[in-house]
């Protein structure tokens, strides 16, 4: 697809958890179709702009998320099979295709894991390996 008609959508939902409702005790299709999902709220930036916080009932999600067209662009998320999870199984909203960080961060990881372990603070820092778990750490991966 020509690269000058798409944009990188980075998206993070912020959803309700406790101690028995969360990824860590169910499966992430139990955690998005169960009925205790709630949206608390969801920021997207549009390719180097200013990330937009938006939240609200369901259905005003669903309109503030249909002004991005997914479908067009690229989606990138920080756990990418959750949000992706969200947005189409909840909001029904298919992007043109997902770039996870948490995989790409994996990636660096495994090869860089040695200074990591060892606390090479530096070394990280100069090798752009500082990845937090939030759909922004993307620009530390110079997409």
């Amino acid at each position: 697809f020509p690269s000058h008609d798409i944009q990188v959508l980075t998206i993070d939902f912020e959803t309700y958890y406790d101690s028995e409702f969360s990824l860590s005790k169910i499966t992430t299709e139990e955690y998005v179709r169960g009925d205790k999902l709630e949206v608390i709220g969801v920021s997207v930036q549009v390719n180097d702009g200013q990330p937009q916080w938006f939240s609200g009932t369901r259905s005003e999600t669903k309109q503030f998320l249909l002004g991005f067209e997914f479908d067009k662009h690229i989606a990138v998320a920080h756990n990418a099979p959750l949000d992706a999870a969200i947005l189409s199984w909840y909001f029904d909203i298919s992007p043109r295709v997902w770039f996870d960080t948490l995989s790409m961060a994996r990636r660096c990881w495994r090869c860089h894991k040695r200074a990591y372990y060892k606390g090479n603070w530096e070394y990280r820092e100069k090798n752009k390996l500082d990845f937090v778990s939030d759909a922004f750490s993307v620009r530390a991966l110079n997409l």
